[in-house]
């Protein structure tokens, strides 16, 4: 006799007890003993294994996770041991059941994450296997992990932060997404489920049946369907207190997880979900809350993630007062120019979005009644064209916003972009080409929005109306920055000189402080250089004492505060050339905000920022490297007071909010 399974998807709270009973009344049963029933959180019951909840547990447990956890587990080697001893309990769960039933139904939300564990047991048990997946929406999600706070026998199970609800729900829901896709699966709508619970019960038996085509449902129900009454679905109707691009993205994800392609539909959200907060090579601190990290996670997705759906489209096609176009969504750039003032804007309770050229031109409603349409760093193509023409035609202003004079090509000949005069002839000429067409986008705007007074000026000089709103870090960032500086001050003597070279394209700059480094670490063998992400040391093999240089992966943004803490003194090497002269300090600021002193070199921008040396060293010369090191080295209270200063200072000039002061003031005057 063959032997049939169903495995029953979705977010905790979310309906999967009463589909899973909905199943058992077709004939099914489950693995073991159910859960008891619980007289306000579940009255009808849980109607899932009690031994393969504890099983699940545990092997979170063993992965240092557990069921409220949004990063993802850990990969299969590292638990390998605890993935073999789980996988053999759930064998014998599965034998022991079917010495009583060849038709069992699995059911616990946390096999949404452990699905790929389990499997390979399933597989080699069962003859055939249906995967059944209900997805709510993320908001009465909420509400009823909420609602169990208010119960003393349900509060451990309660969420009463939204951000932690809707990043454990994104992470159930993608996870499920990704671990059933190739299976079987039927996917219900929690609202269908609701408000129609015959008719999906039908549609569920015609689809087991359409499986399980050896069995006759007709004669094996046992049970009336008992559905929840909506009184019972329905929990308390909070005040929606969240980020609105997380709103977007949320109702985005919810529209995208019901079709039924929604695996390539849902594959930009994955990936942008693919990231543990903090890394999982940051290990040293104390992890932030996760109210902080489920922040970050959402604006980290958020950030990367365009798009709308329906809903979120009828809200923004009312009124959006600033309208940002980018394309560069996984650059740093996107989020210092794009996605933190947007966040700030919206915070201050002030429309603006964020979407692609694409999705702006397939949804030019969105613009219509915008009163600026930014475009951030965008070569000249047809859709940047359409769009300009867009704006012209119906008078909206439209201004181009740049961090880099990325737009001059002489720069390329002069030697200043030296990544770039490094590449062969051929490509040389293709990076021309991308340069002059970032200028075509900003002579055919109407003006210019920079990130540094330098390139400000280089505008005006072009005869293009221009303002300097610089870069600025978020709330996020100021929280987790302000976290790992609390966790920096209970480790002593690290002794770390650090730079942040993000990539190879900063070789030239590192070049300048080279030498000087070398001699420093050399005559003081108890500190250390480390090098946060690409650069190529190769050059400098014989330069530097290996045992005196650590090198970190580049994370994500979202991760680079923890990298930041580790160092004791930041390093700002730079090429004296106008491209280098015109870069935004946001390597001081993020350093600054995470209590750590920098030395950059002497140019216009520093040498403005560091009036006197009250909140940061500058050095011009090899020699003036060696001694600003070797003064800071040796004065560790000379490195808090400037670290304090530094702090102070760029908590005032650099904050989103003062960001969004800026963008409202090219609106509202």
């Amino acid at each position: 006799m063959q032997k049939h399974c169903v495995i029953v998807l979705g977010m905790h709270r979310s309906g999967t007890s009463s589909i899973t009973r909905a199943i058992l009344d077709l004939g099914f049963d489950l693995l073991s003993e159910t859960l008891p029933s619980h007289p306000t959180d579940n009255p009808n019951g849980y109607w899932e294994s009690k031994d393969l909840v504890h099983a699940n547990n545990r092997i979170l447990t063993r992965a240092q996770s557990h069921w409220k956890d949004i990063n993802p587990l850990p990969n299969t080697d590292s638990i390998s041991q605890a993935v073999v001893e789980y996988q053999s309990e759930i064998d014998r769960l599965i034998q022991s059941a079917l010495g009583r039933s060849n038709q069992i139904v699995i059911k616990d939300p946390r096999i949404c994450r452990l699905l790929p564990f389990m499997l390979p047991i399933i597989n080699k048990r069962f003859d055939n296997l249906a995967v059944i997946t209900i997805i709510r929406q993320a908001e009465p999600v909420f509400n009823s992990l909420n609602m169990r706070s208010k119960d003393p026998t349900t509060t451990d199970g309660s969420i009463i932060d939204r951000n932690h609800a809707y990043a454990l729900w994104l992470r159930y829901n993608l996870d499920a997404e990704i671990n059933s896709q190739g299976l079987n699966r039927l996917k219900i709508n929690h609202k269908d489920w609701c408000n129609q619970p015959t008719i999906i019960s039908e549609t569920i038996q015609k689809y087991l049946a359409s499986i399980f085509s050896s069995v006759d449902f007709s004669k094996n129900s046992r049970l009336k369907l008992k559905v929840f009454s909506k009184k019972n679905m329905v929990s308390n109707k909070a005040p929606i207190k969240c980020n609105q691009d997380t709103l977007r993205l949320v109702d985005l994800a919810y529209q995208l997880l019901l079709k039924n392609d929604s695996f390539s539909s849902t594959l930009s959200i994955c990936s942008a979900a693919a990231i543990s907060i903090p890394d999982l090579a940051q290990t040293t601190f104390d992890k932030p809350p996760v109210s902080m990290t489920s922040r970050l996670l959402l604006k980290h997705i958020s950030g990367r993630v365009p798009g709308f759906s329906a809903n979120t489209l009828k809200k923004y096609r009312k009124n959006t007062a600033i309208v940002y176009i980018s394309n560069m969504v996984t650059t740093p750039c996107h989020i210092y120019r794009v996605k933190n003032p947007v966040d700030s804007l919206n915070r201050d309770r002030h429309s603006a979005v964020w979407m692609t050229s694409k999705i702006a031109l397939a949804n030019t409603e969105l613009l219509i009644n915008s009163k600026l349409v930014i475009i951030h760093r965008s070569q000249w193509t047809e859709e940047i064209q359409q769009i300009i023409n867009f704006c012209k035609t119906n008078k909206i202003r439209v201004a181009f916003d740049i961090d880099d004079i990325i737009f001059e090509p002489s720069y390329i000949e002069k030697g200043y972009l030296a990544s770039i005069k490094a590449l062969p002839v051929a490509m040389q000429n293709l990076r021309e080409v991308k340069i002059t067409e970032f200028r075509k986008t900003l002579l055919a705007t109407d003006f210019c929005i920079t990130s540094t007074p330098a390139i400000e000026r280089h505008i005006h000089n072009m005869g293009k109306a221009a303002i300097c709103i610089p870069n600025g870090f978020s709330a996020e960032n100021l929280l987790v920055s302000e976290h790992w500086r609390e966790q920096r001050k209970m480790i002593c003597g690290a002794n770390r000189i650090g730079y942040a070279s993000g990539s190879n394209t900063h070789a030239a700059d590192f070049d300048q402080v080279a030498v000087p480094l070398a001699k420093f670490l050399c005559q003081n063998p108890d500190w250390t250089l480390t090098i946060v992400g690409k650069l190529d040391l190769s050059p400098y093999s014989t330069l530097f004492n290996t045992n005196q240089v650590e090198l970190r992966n580049k994370v994500a943004h979202v991760n680079l505060a923890y990298e930041l803490a580790r160092f004791d003194i930041n390093i700002i090497p730079l090429e004296f050339n106008p491209f280098c002269d015109a870069k935004s300090p946001l390597k001081f600021y993020e350093a600054a905000l995470c209590g750590v002193p920098t030395i950059a070199t002497k140019n216009e921008l520093y040498t403005h920022l560091f009036e006197n040396e009250k909140n940061g060293l500058l050095a011009k010369t090899p020699e003036d490297w060696i001694i600003k090191l070797t003064r800071l080295a040796k004065e560790s209270i000379l490195r808090e007071l400037l670290a304090a200063n530094a702090r102070k200072y760029c908590t005032a000039l650099f904050s989103a909010k003062r960001q969004s002061k800026q963008l409202l003031s090219l609106i509202d005057g």
